[in-house]
């Protein structure tokens, strides 16, 4: 089984994968791997910045779904060892931890698992769509109420690679802020997905802001990832 996450320091989040419950995963030992590509490759063999690491500890959200049984925030943070080694293909994406910064080009991006036959990373580009819009866009009312809590942004497709349903859950989706040749985290990929495959969901990661830096700032003032 496959799954994306976000890098954001040493942490990795939006990894669902950890929260899967059916019996054929009871009791399996997760791993994470950074910087690869060929997921098809035989798992023995490396590419250049391949790094295994084990899962020490993981932060589950306590509304990773709610009242309804609905993926809510879908988030985990997971504490992994040995560390990041960034390198080209292993990037750290930016927070926007005071809310500074507007979203200026409505169009964001996602990384996909493909690369090109310039072994550069493919990028889905989908249109930033608020919950407002997200409820106008939907057609399938029930649907929308199926996937769409408050917590949740949408996305409608732009161009660029199609989103693989299932292998990109978990991936970051990313903006450029405040003329900055930066990328800031907005939404990560959320296990809900509509008929429509122009639209994904994400859950919103700026309302998530407190939860997140409470455990960094926890592991900070303790000075264990433990």
């Amino acid at each position: 089984m496959q799954c994306r996450s976000g890098l954001e320091g040493n942490d990795l989040r939006g990894y669902w994968c950890i929260k899967d419950t059916r019996p054929h995963y009871k009791d399996v030992e997760f791993r994470v791997i950074t910087g690869k590509h060929e997921l098809y490759m035989n798992k023995k063999e490396k590419e250049d910045g391949h790094l295994d690491h084990n899962i020490t500890k993981h932060h589950k959200h306590q509304n990773y779904v709610d009242w309804n049984s609905r993926t809510e925030n879908d988030m985990v943070i997971l504490i992994i060892e040995p560390g990041i080694n960034f390198t080209k293909a292993v990037v750290p994406i930016c927070m926007d931890w005071d809310r500074s910064y507007q979203i200026e080009e409505k169009v964001g991006m996602i990384a996909s698992w493909d690369i090109d036959e310039c072994h550069c990373q493919d990028l889905a580009k989908y249109r930033y769509l608020n919950i407002t819009d997200c409820a106008e866009a939907f057609l399938n009312k029930e649907e929308y109420q199926t996937y769409v809590t408050s917590e949740k942004v949408c996305g409608r497709y732009h161009n660029g690679t199609r989103f693989l349903y299932g292998s990109d859950i978990g991936a970051g989706y990313f903006f450029f802020k405040n003329g900055s040749i930066q990328h800031y985290l907005q939404g990560i990929v959320s296990r809900g997905r509509p008929t429509d495959q122009d639209f994904l969901i994400f859950t919103n990661v700026e309302l998530n802001l407190r939860w997140i830096s409470d455990i960094v700032l926890s592991i900070y003032n303790t000075g264990s990832w433990y």
